[in-house]
C-alpha cells in the first residue's frame, strides 16, 4: 500500500505521471520527444501502432521495443492495457470523465469493483484508513477508482472471501478466522504505524499481505527516520533490522522492490504480535508475458535477493504474483462461486503487453 510511519505518500498519480527520458519511435524511424510522449500525441501514436500491428496486444509490444526508458514505457503501457481491459469488461460508460492525468480511472470506486465484492461491508476499513483511498472531490477522483489501483486489486481478489475466510487458501496457508483490510500493525514508535493491505488471522498465526500493482515500476528511495535507531528489543537482532544500515548506505539499492516498506511491516508485525507465527507475503501484479521485459525480470530478481537477506528469521517472507495465486485457486474445489470469480479477475487483470 502507500503508508509509511512518517505519513502518507502522494496520490496515486503523483510520481506515476513522470515520464522517462527516452524518445518514442516506430519501425519507420519516426521520433516523438519527451513532451509529446506525455501528451495526447503519445496515445495517438499508440493507437496508430495498434492499427498497424493488428490489435491491442501488438501495439504495446511495438511501443516497448521503440522506447529507451523501458520502465517508464511499461508503466504507461500497463495502465493502458488495464484500462482497455476495464472498458472491455465494464463498458465505456464505467470510465470516469476526470480528464488527464486521471484518464485511467473509473467513474467511481464501486464501478472499479467486481461483482461479488461486498464493498458495503468493507468500506469502513478504507474510510478509517490513513491511505485515504476513498477521498476525492469534483476535480480529483479517489485513488481506489484507478483501474491500476493496488487497493482495488486486493479487494477485488479477496473481497468475496470476507464472510467465509475459513475456505481461503493462500500459498498453502489456510484456516483463517478473520480478514482485515487496511490493518494497522503498531511498531511502538511515534508517528503513523505501518498499514497492511490485508491481514489474515488464524488461531495462532498471521498472514500479512502487501499488495502491489504498478507501484514498483516507479523508483522510490529507501528512507528510515532516526526513530528506528531507538529500537533495542529483539527486532534489533533480526536480519530485517540489520538491513536498514545497508539501505541507508545505498537508498537506491533496490530499483523495483520497496524493501524499506517491507522492513517497516516486519517491525510492526514483530512488535504487535510477538507470540504468533508470522508470515509477510508480497503479492504483486505483472502481465502474463512478464518474461519478455527486463523490468519485470529484475523485479523478481530483487525479490529473490531480499528473500535471501531475511532468511532464517522467525517472521518469514514470501512472495507470489497474482497470476500465480489465481492459478493456485483454480485447483480448489470450493467454494462454488470461485470459478466465476476467477473468470472475472482474469478478464480484468490478466493481460499481455
Amino acid at each position: 500500500m502507500k503508508i509509511e510511519e512518517t505519513g502518507m505518500e502522494d496520490r496515486e498519480e503523483g510520481n506515476g505521471s513522470k515520464r522517462g527520458n527516452g524518445p518514442l519511435g516506430d519501425t519507420n524511424g519516426k521520433r516523438i520527444n519527451e513532451d509529446a510522449r506525455s501528451s495526447q500525441e503519445w496515445f495517438e501514436e499508440a493507437d496508430r501502432l495498434e492499427i498497424k500491428a493488428g490489435g491491442a496486444l501488438a501495439a504495446p509490444r511495438a511501443l516497448a521495443n521503440s522506447l529507451n526508458d523501458e520502465r517508464a514505457c511499461l508503466y504507461e503501457l500497463a495502465k493502458r492495457a488495464l484500462h482497455q481491459s476495464f472498458i472491455q469488461t465494464n463498458g465505456a460508460q464505467a470510465t470516469g470523465t476526470w480528464g488527464e492525468p486521471y484518464d485511467a480511472y473509473s467513474s467511481n470506486v464501486e464501478a472499479n469493483l467486481l461483482d461479488g465484492v461486498p464493498f458495503a461491508d468493507l468500506r469502513k476499513a478504507f474510510d478509517d484508513g490513513k491511505g485515504q483511498e476513498l477521498h476525492g472531490d469534483a476535480q480529483q477522483p479517489p485513488k481506489m477508482a484507478a483501474v491500476y489501483s493496488s487497493s482495488a486489486l486486493v479487494v477485488n481478489t479477496f473481497g468475496p472471501w470476507h464472510q467465509g475466510p475459513s475456505n481461503l487458501v493462500v500459498n498453502g496457508h489456510r484456516g483463517f478466522k478473520t480478514m482485515s483490510f487496511e490493518a494497522q500493525v503498531p511498531h511502538g514508535l511515534k508517528g503513523t504505524p505501518p498499514h497492511l493491505d490485508l491481514r489474515l488471522d488464524a488461531e495462532d498465526r498471521v498472514l500479512a499481505i502487501e499488495s502491489k500493482c504498478l507501484e514498483y515500476l516507479r523508483p522510490k528511495k529507501a528512507v528510515f527516520a532516526p526513530a528506528y535507531d531507538t529500537i533495542v528489543d529483539h527486532r534489533a537482532r533480526s536480519p530485517w533490522f540489520r538491513h536498514i544500515a545497508a539501505l541507508r548506505e545505498n537508498s537506491d539499492h533496490y530499483q523495483y522492490l520497496d524493501a524499506a516498506q517491507l522492513i517497516k511491516h516486519y517491525l510492526g508485525l514483530s512488535h504487535s504480535e510477538p507470540t504468533k507465527s508470522l508470515r509477510l507475503l508480497y503479492l504483486y501484479w505483472e502481465p502474463r508475458n512478464w518474461q519478455d521485459f527486463e523490468p519485470f525480470r529484475q523485479h523478481r530478481a530483487e525479490i529473490l535477493e531480499f528473500s535471501d537477506v531475511v532468511v532464517g528469521d522467525p517472521v518469514r517472507f514470501e512472495a507470489l504474483s497474482y497470476n500465480e495465486l489465481w492459478a493456485q485457486w483454480e485447483r480448489l474445489k470450493r467454494p462454488a462461486w470461485l470459478p466465476s470469480h476467477l473468470q472475472r479477475l482474469k478478464a480484468r487483470y490478466s493481460v499481455e503487453l
